[in-house]
């Protein structure tokens, strides 16, 4: 009898393990791991922790049910091929049934985790966290970095106000320098102004005098003609006297008249 039931265990041991309830104690660590991972998620989205960590964890969470369900997919097929093939697997209709509620449960349990951790309200208090320790942050660098920003403010003020200043000496000076450059312009053309005059009254001048060459040369010619009958009419010393203070008187007479 002892060496019956040895013999009925070692045949046990030999039996090949089915493979369903390999794959199906897989997926029960994995959805263990998944519902960890969710508490987890769940407590750090209550304490509003940051964004970049939940989605860390809802990357991963999300990851490890795309696992689970690539292996029910497994379990399922293998249920079918036992559906179809009820002869040559020797498993009843309370264990296939069994099978079937794992699976069922299994998707449930996931698909309730994916559910929440897509719900676009759960998204929307993430976003609203993220803006508000975002806000912190900002408060905080500004607090930081105020006085810094006080004293950079203030020495840009001063810049601006002397490069107001420079500038606005640069102005005066260039006004001042046309002011004067419009002085000069205006002297010059009084100046251009009397120079034209000056030239209209010179040759005015110089065109009477002109005319009074003219007029004084004829007399002058006329005078040496007479002069010159005289001389040959007269042969007298006394005579030659008198021409020549007659010549004399005539020619101090046509300088009076060119330089007066």
């Amino acid at each position: 009898m002892t060496q019956t039931m040895d013999r009925s265990l070692l045949s046990e041991q030999m039996r090949p393990q089915d493979p369903f309830n390999v794959v199906r104690d897989e997926v029960d660590n994995a959805v263990a791991q998944t519902t960890q991972l969710y508490t987890q998620w769940q407590s750090m989205l209550e304490e509003s922790y940051d964004s970049g960590e939940l989605q860390k964890v809802a990357k991963e969470i999300t990851e490890k049910i795309n696992g689970v369900n690539w292996d029910l997919q497994d379990l399922q097929e293998t249920i079918d091929v036992v559906e179809k093939n009820r002869q040559k697997f020797k498993i009843d209709h309370s264990e296939l049934e069994n099978r079937k509620a794992f699976i069922v449960k299994t998707h449930d349990t996931i698909n309730r985790i994916k559910a929440d951790i897509d719900n676009p309200q759960v998204k929307h208090i993430i976003q609203r966290n993220a803006r508000s320790q975002l806000m912190k942050k900002r408060e905080g660098v500004n607090n930081r970095f105020a006085k810094l920003d006080q004293a950079i403010e203030q020495d840009n003020d001063k810049f601006v106000q002397n490069e107001t200043q420079i500038q606005q000496q640069i102005v005066s000076n260039q006004n001042a320098d046309l002011d004067q450059l419009h002085t000069s312009v205006v002297k010059l053309g009084q100046m251009g102004e009397e120079i034209h005059e000056e030239l209209n009254l010179q040759g005015k001048i110089l065109d009477d005098l002109e005319h009074e060459v003219e007029k004084t040369d004829g007399r002058l010619v006329g005078a040496i003609k007479r002069v010159n009958r005289i001389i040959d009419q007269t042969s007298d010393t006394k005579s030659m006297i008198v021409i020549i203070v007659l010549i004399i008187i005539l020619a101090a007479i046509v300088l009076a008249v060119i330089f007066l």
